[in-house]
């Protein structure tokens, strides 16, 4: 038999013979190699299987072996020419996409997936509907202001501030035609104005009576038994002098609440306590008292500091009272305020962190008929819930609302609709949200404006400067800070409208240079006594020298941050009647 042993290895016979391949293994065989299969028939016989896709056929004696080339085992034997292409067999595509299959769940035709893509958006919209108003705060004012804002692009600037700017391009042009070409705009030569025979000779007088005897009476407070007699005025100018040298305490407080005065002011009460508050109120004729101001009282002062006793009214004659920085004062005590004071013309809360939006509406409501001045600077309030409050005052002139939050375009429109023709005074620095938008409706609305705090307002451009140039108000104090203005802008405004300038402030105006410092010298000469041209780098030394030498009745010049002031410029203007300040040495002068 083939399964005998010769030799003790088995034949390559018996071990085919023995490990036979299967029906199975064989086609599996096939179905991965195009070779033929040779297997094991019937009796022994081996049986030649070959795809089903090939034809088989016998091998040639010429032929060589799979796998070896013919002409390697006889050179002289050439290969056989290539077999007969296989017959082409006709094939029927089906026009329509075979469905695919995704996770094993066949694809829906086009029209129920469109359908049925259709139903889930719609359910998503409706649940967005149903849940934005919890989460999304959107107004259709918005796009009020913004379409107004467009409305404004495509207009001109009429009025006296297109004028002036015409006026400072021509005059570019003529500096620019007679100096020369590379020089840069804030560079070019300063026409100085013909000197005038009316000008006022530099103020060089020595310091009053009055001023050194304020000065004796600081350096020996101590020794001060009583004010009585003292007008409020000069009462009011020893105190601050006293709290800007540190050297106010209990004592100094109690002369300054005795004797009956119509005007307490303390500007720094940080150092009082509760007690030391309220044996000084204590020893005051509060009915007879006008106007309180306690500064930095946020440590001495809480919600029953003010309330009234039993029998009536404590401050039955107030009008006006601050309490800035009073971070203990609580809806229930301005309650009691205003019980206490029910004839408040002016009050000033800045700072009052713990105040809500209903508690000041509540109180604006008690004082509708007489408030006319309201400051609420830096406080934790919404600006939207106070202007029903607002609206409501029937006379109010003046509002100050820095850093106040929700402070827009619609919030400006709506004050100035209500009380535009009697506002003086409108303060809206840090209100970042405004745009020029606010400045069109408080040129056109507010003819008795006179003063108007526009500092760190970032949205600001030179449009809003010809709106309030444009608007006929006689502006006397314009506050402006890192807003992006030019610098013919603002010489343009002051062309126009700032003849009547007593204080200006065009602090971190990065573009401000030589055309704004003429401007000033020109227009702001005779009125202007307070300047900030802090951080405008621009500013040149002779634009500098024009201001300090034309404006005859300008008290203080700021100019922190301004390292192109060379010590020359300082030497001459630190005598006299002009005050520079932030350059060097110290920055707090008393009053």
């Amino acid at each position: 038999m083939a399964e005998r042993r010769k030799g003790g290895r088995k034949t390559k016979e018996s071990i085919r013979s023995s490990h036979g391949a299967t029906p199975r293994r064989s086609a599996r065989l096939a179905a991965l190699s195009p070779t033929p299969i040779v297997s094991p028939g019937p009796g022994g016989q081996r049986k030649r299987k070959t795809p089903p896709s090939v034809p088989s056929r016998s091998r040639s004696p010429q032929e060589p072996l799979l796998g070896a080339s013919p002409t390697a085992i006889n050179p002289a034997v050439a290969p056989p020419p290539p077999s007969d292409p296989l017959p082409e067999r006709s094939v029927t595509v089906d026009p329509r996409p075979p469905p695919r299959v995704t996770r094993g769940r066949p694809q829906m035709p086009l029209p129920e997936e469109e359908e049925r893509r259709t139903r889930v958006a719609e359910a998503q919209r409706l649940k967005a509907v149903a849940v934005a108003p919890e989460y999304a705060f959107f107004t259709p004012e918005d796009d009020e202001e913004e379409e107004m804002a467009e409305e404004e692009e495509s207009g001109d600037w009429p009025g006296p501030f297109s004028t002036a700017m015409k006026i400072i391009n021509d005059r570019e042009r003529l500096l620019l035609a007679r100096g020369s070409p590379s020089d840069p705009p804030d560079r070019l030569p300063i026409e100085r104005p013909p000197p005038s025979d009316q000008a006022p000779a530099p103020d060089r007088r020595p310091p009053s009576l009055r001023e050194l005897s304020l000065a004796t009476l600081c350096d020996y407070a101590s020794e001060i038994k009583s004010l009585r007699g003292v007008p409020d005025e000069l009462r009011n100018r020893l105190s601050r002098r006293l709290c800007d040298l540190r050297k106010m305490d209990e004592q100094a407080l109690r002369l300054f609440f005795e004797g009956s005065p119509a005007e307490v002011a303390i500007p720094d009460c940080a150092w009082a306590t509760e007690d030391q508050l309220d044996r000084a109120l204590a020893r005051a004729a509060t009915d007879r008292l006008t106007a309180l101001e306690l500064g930095l009282c946020g440590r001495c002062l809480h919600d029953g500091t003010l309330a009234s006793p039993a029998g009536g009214p404590r401050f039955a004659a107030l009008t006006a009272v601050s309490l800035k920085g009073a971070y203990r004062l609580t809806d229930d005590g301005l309650a009691a305020l205003a019980e206490s004071a029910p004839r408040l013309r002016a009050v000033d809360l800045s700072q009052c962190s713990r105040l809500s939006s209903a508690g000041l509406c509540e109180f604006l409501r008690l004082l509708r008929s007489s408030l006319s001045k309201l400051c609420v600077d830096d406080c934790a309030l919404q600006a939207s819930a106070l202007l029903p409050g607002l609206t409501a005052l029937e006379k109010l002139d003046a509002l100050s609302v820095a850093a106040v939050d929700g402070v827009s375009d619609r919030f400006v429109r709506a004050v100035v609709a209500a009380h535009g023709p009697r506002l003086a005074e409108l303060g809206f620095s840090r209100c970042r949200a405004l745009t020029e938008a606010s400045t069109r409706e408080i040129s056109k609305d507010c003819p008795s404006l006179r003063s108007v705090d526009f500092r760190d307002v970032v949205k600001l451009d030179d449009r809003a400067l010809a709106h309030l140039a444009g608007g006929g108000a006689a502006l006397r104090r314009l506050l402006l800070r890192r807003n992006p203005l030019s610098d013919k802008a603002v010489a343009a405004f002051l062309e126009a409208a700032g003849g009547a300038l007593t204080e200006l402030s065009v602090n971190n105006i990065r573009e401000a240079s030589n055309f704004t410092a003429q401007a000033v010298a020109t227009r702001c000469a005779v009125n202007l006594l307070s300047l900030d041209l802090s951080f405008c780098r621009r500013m040149t030394i002779e634009g500098l020298g024009l201001i300090a030498g034309s404006c005859s009745g300008l008290q203080t010049l700021k100019l922190f941050g301004c390292p192109q002031i060379t010590p020359s410029f300082v030497a001459g203007q630190s005598s006299g009647r002009l005050h520079v300040v932030g350059l060097d040495g110290p920055i707090l002068r008393c009053s």
